[in-house]
């Protein structure tokens, strides 16, 4: 749909709390995507920090690879049980998907 604009300006914006509801395989549509994504939001199925829930991070940092994704990609997730103990969980699991 982005390319029927017909301009480069225009990206798509990924969040994985909301693709967990609506997408079937979050890494395929993440892969149709492909170069158009041009930022990421992650928070986990329950909206907490990435590792939390259910979510597969896995599949989804996987697939941002293998279409050469490599932009920021921010928490977008509760605080809890409070922002620092959430962030650096968060940070953790991201960076064990990066490796």
């Amino acid at each position: 749909m982005l390319d029927s604009f017909g301009s480069d300006a225009l990206s798509l914006h990924l969040d994985t709390f909301h693709m967990n509801i609506e997408e079937p395989d979050c890494a395929e549509s993440i892969r149709k995507a492909g170069k158009r994504i041009g930022h990421v939001h992650v928070a986990d199925s329950d909206r907490w920090y990435p590792g939390h829930a259910h979510y597969d991070f896995a599949s989804t940092f996987s697939a941002l690879k293998e279409v050469g994704y490599e932009r920021a990609v921010a928490l977008e997730s509760f605080l809890y049980p409070d922002p620092e103990t959430a962030a650096r969980r968060a940070l953790e699991k991201i960076n064990s998907y990066l490796k």
